[in-house]
């Protein structure tokens, strides 16, 4: 999907995007057919870590080989975070399948951005990334809206068993798992999986193509608005509350940059400094005990 040398693009980084979202229906369609249930269809969800640990580990071996040296300069917080995970590893160790799942939560999105950094440089590139983006997000959309219509039948055909067992689980039982559910004004509604078949992630897919949608290329767009409805829709049928809350941070920090600066700009840098450094700690100290709570 783009590793080889000298053709790093937007397609390396939208070939990351694709193995995530069809993994689970890889693996799902292929142990449902194979009648495969044993459990070590667990290590093939790390299909797509290793792949994004490949790819940031030839991008960084590309730019120390073009440049000589390692910046230490502009990656002297990443360098003090990766310290502070060995010493967490040395400190607090469990079992290794637990220290290597924290190890890869606490540094994938890393290589991620450092991969979209290094391959998307270009607004030709980024516009690219985009529509592709876009056109994925639409199919995601349609398949989510048959499969909420044929609830667990559907799942089953494709493989939802196999999946949650490859997961470390010990299937489903014949229905949707637990976390397909939540409450809406005391109402319990099905939440939309689409083929990641858990709403979670789904969510952060959909407020990804919400934010883009929302912001980037406003002029240049086509179907912008459309584009907005279909990705704010399936971000809401996901009810991914990790999902709302990135887009309302999103869209705060946006509106603090235009308008609350403007007011700040009127008193002195120190002030400004703290009084923007509080409002900061107050809200996101706000979302995280609310995301917590409920």
């Amino acid at each position: 999907i783009g590793i080889k040398y000298g053709n790093d693009n937007e397609n390396t980084c939208f070939g990351v995007i694709l193995l995530l979202c069809f993994q689970n229906l890889c693996i799902g369609l292929g142990a449902h057919l194979a009648l495969n249930t044993d459990g070590s269809l667990k290590f093939i969800t790390q299909i797509p870590f290793m792949t994004i640990a490949i790819i940031w580990i030839v991008t960084v071996l590309k730019e120390f080989k073009k440049t000589k040296k390692i910046n230490i300069k502009d990656n002297i917080w990443i360098i003090l975070y990766f310290i502070c995970i060995a010493i967490s590893v040395v400190i607090n160790r469990g079992s290794l399948n637990s220290i290597l799942i924290n190890t890869r939560n606490m540094t994938v999105f890393y290589m991620a951005y450092i991969i979209g950094k290094k391959c998307i440089s270009t607004k030709e590139q980024l516009d690219s990334f985009y529509k592709k983006y876009i056109k994925l997000m639409y199919f995601v959309f349609g398949v989510g809206i048959i499969l909420l219509a044929f609830d667990y039948k559907l799942y089953e055909i494709i493989g939802m068993n196999e999946v949650y067992i490859a997961k470390g689980g010990s299937g489903v039982n014949n229905a949707l798992d637990s976390r397909f559910y939540t409450k809406l004004f005391s109402f319990s509604v099905i939440r939309m999986g689409s083929i990641y078949y858990e709403p979670v992630n789904l969510a952060y897919f959909f407020a990804f193509g919400f934010i883009m949608s929302l912001y980037y290329n406003k002029n240049n767009q086509t179907n912008r608005w459309l584009n907005i409805i279909i990705s704010g829709t399936g971000l809401f049928l996901t009810y991914g509350k990790g999902g709302y809350m990135i887009v309302g941070l999103v869209m705060f920090f946006v509106i603090f940059d235009k308008y609350i600066k403007l007011l700040l700009n009127r008193i002195s840098k120190k002030k400004r400094n703290f009084v923007a450094i509080v409002l900061m700690i107050v809200i996101v100290s706000t979302v995280v005990n609310v995301y917590i709570q409920k």
